[in-house]
């Protein structure tokens, strides 16, 4: 597991030393604090590049969470109950139920997210807020809405095993196919 979720934190800190050193350089005109200059440089460019490399669990957790949003997007059911567990078939009944009731979404957008990593990471709480407008038969109108979605690590795979939807205002359980 890396150490930050970005790179910005230790290429801030490389940037400083950096930053320090070059003032003793030109301070005290010692041209070996240039090197250190050169090599914080250096540091801060091969930190960017690993941290891109290194994709922890809760980054995983994040991406799918985009792409569950664009399965409903595309009202596409088999796709979006890829992202659920063979054991939560309630979940995947009110999927059904659901979808199968929108004729359209549009602009669906998720933002607020956060995730919360459990159970040495074989787990994973998220709360996130998707916005989006849609059309039911001839009715058009916009949503926000909020959610928590409980998280498992099934054969590598991130799946839902619980759904809990929120009032976007007070937070407050309601039900999942419920108006607010």
């Amino acid at each position: 597991m890396w150490f930050t979720e970005t790179p910005w934190p230790p290429i801030l800190i490389f940037i400083v030393v950096a930053v320090i050193s070059f003032v003793i350089a030109v301070s005290q005109q010692r041209k070996i604090y240039l090197l250190g200059v050169v090599f914080m440089i250096v540091c801060s460019t091969v930190s960017f590049f690993v941290e891109r490399q290194i994709v922890t669990e809760r980054e995983k957790v994040e991406a799918v969470i985009h792409d569950l949003g664009a399965a409903v997007t595309e009202l596409d059911i088999k796709k979006t109950m890829d992202y659920v567990s063979d054991s939560a078939e309630w979940i995947r009944v009110d999927i059904r139920i659901g979808l199968g009731m929108i004729k359209t979404i549009d602009r669906l957008s998720i933002s607020d997210l956060d995730v919360t990593m459990k159970l040495q990471n074989s787990r994973a709480v998220t709360h996130f807020r998707a916005n989006g407008s849609w059309t039911i038969g001839d009715y058009a109108g916009h949503s926000a809405t909020r959610w928590r979605l409980t998280w498992q690590k099934e054969e590598g795979n991130w799946k839902i095993i619980k759904v809990e939807r929120l009032h976007p205002m007070n937070g407050q359980v309601i039900g999942f196919l419920m108006p607010q």
